[in-house]
């Protein structure tokens, strides 16, 4: 009789912690990183494109030698709408199809989870804001509308207040007046104008007058007064444009507002509504909002014809409506995972990022004061994040604590002991109260009369 013994061989040794984490250690710095470089770049590329469609001149083909300024902003905004359309629905589809799915399920993935009423109020209200937007810089700066979008805070407030119900700490509001504050000062710090708001008037003097004068007489003495007449009339029209402007921004701010707030209404109420879902059909309505709009109004003609005559002008607006496209992917997958106080902060550190591009690129001439008062309306968003970071953490904390102390007098009165987390407490609960249960019921059942 032969014995066979039988060897157990070891456990194969773990793999190595560094190789098996490096992976995940780059992913998790690199993918954020990569997520604020989207957001910055995409949107500085925005800002500098915008800038140059509605503040610069584009000069004319062979036909037409004059340089001339683009005028019709919501051309603009249904550019943008289409290609995000279009960007919305690749972000949709994509995934169905790199799993092979049906394409009936993709069809599906695309109709929308809302109805079509509350979807049309965010798309009109968000076409007039953004036409409001491109049109301001016709007449004011640049930097003036970019520091207005920080001051688009307090609408948002205000249309939280009345249609969601929504209470904020008074260190909240103060620092939304400080905001206020640091735009006022910006105003009266130095000249808040736009560049095509100075060199239009020129433009149109010298276009209708180019034919009968051949060149400009030699300044006498006699037209002293009249440079005084003229400063006058300079200062009336850089009045006049700043008014228009910042009338135009009022309504930017305010429609803006009004759309942040009414998609929240729309996201709480209907939990299946996906992001993706949303941006899809609302730039859809806003699309064909503009567009017939514009086809209404007699405008398309005429911007089309801009666009074949003016070289660059076609690819200006490719660039702006392709950055403007790309930067809703970094914007709701940054919200999605890191929340929307980290985003606040990203979106302040690219503001601050396009001023100085536009200072640089454009040859801006801000005054002292005007640099003062940018600390006013960017120092507070940062705060703003800090401070509700805390505030939220704060307000957690209280919630574990009471939810500690509930659990806490629940076990008491069971005799069990404080397990780690809720769910544990319900398991140990629930595991208690069925052993005792099954205890209980044999002895009753067993047990003899007296």
């Amino acid at each position: 009789m032969t014995t066979t013994t039988t060897t157990i061989s070891p456990p194969p040794a773990p793999p190595s912690p560094r190789a098996a984490t490096w992976w995940e250690d780059w992913r998790a710095w690199s993918y954020p990183v990569a997520l604020q470089l989207g957001i910055v770049l995409s949107l500085s590329g925005w800002g500098l494109m915008q800038e140059r469609i509605m503040t610069q001149p584009y000069a004319g083909d062979e036909s037409d030698d004059d340089d001339e300024y683009f005028k019709d902003a919501l051309f603009l905004v249904c550019a943008n709408r289409l290609v995000t359309a279009l960007f919305a629905t690749l972000w949709i589809v994509f995934p169905h199809i790199v799993h092979r799915e049906r394409l009936s399920r993709s069809i599906k993935a695309l109709a929308p989870r809302a109805p079509w009423r509350a979807i049309a109020i965010c798309a009109v209200a968000n076409t007039i804001a953004s036409s409001c937007q491109y049109q301001a810089l016709r007449y004011v700066s640049f930097i003036l509308q970019t520091l207005s979008k920080c001051a688009k805070v307090p609408p948002v407030m205000l249309w939280g207040f009345f249609l969601l119900g929504k209470r904020y700490p008074a260190w909240e509001v103060g620092l939304m007046a400080t905001i206020c504050a640091g735009c006022a000062l910006f105003l009266i710090s130095g000249s808040v104008v736009s560049a095509a708001s100075r060199h239009v008037p020129y433009h149109l003097a010298k276009s209708h007058h180019h034919s009968s004068i051949a060149s400009p007489p030699p300044p006498s003495w006699n037209d002293v007064g009249n440079n005084n007449n003229s400063d006058d009339d300079t200062n009336k029209g850089e009045s006049q444009a700043a008014l228009i402007g910042i009338i135009l921004l009022v309504l930017y701010m305010t429609f803006d507002g009004f759309t942040s707030s009414y998609q929240d209404h729309i996201f709480r109420k209907f939990r299946n509504l996906t992001t993706a879902n949303m941006v899809l059909h609302s730039t859809t309505i806003a699309f064909i909002f503009s567009f017939a709009s514009l086809v209404v109004g007699g405008n398309m003609d005429h911007c089309v014809y801009f666009a074949l005559t003016r070289p660059g002008f076609a690819a200006h607006v490719a660039w702006l409506s392709l950055f403007a496209a790309t930067s809703q992917f970094f914007i709701f997958e940054t919200i999605r995972r890191y929340g929307a106080l980290n985003f606040a902060v990203i979106m302040t550190t690219r503001q601050v990022v396009s001023v100085l591009l536009s200072c640089i690129v454009y040859h801006h001439q801000l005054t002292i004061g005007q640099w003062i008062s940018m600390i006013f309306v960017f120092g507070p968003i940062y705060v703003r994040a800090k401070w509700k970071a805390e505030y939220e953490q704060r307000g957690r904390s209280k919630s574990r604590r009471k939810d500690t102390d509930d659990d806490t007098e629940i076990a008491m009165a069971t005799k069990i002991p404080v397990p780690k987390s809720v769910d544990e407490r319900v398991d140990k609960l629930v595991q208690r109260l069925m052993r005792r249960f099954s205890l209980i019921t044999p002895r009753r059942s067993t047990s003899s009369p007296t």
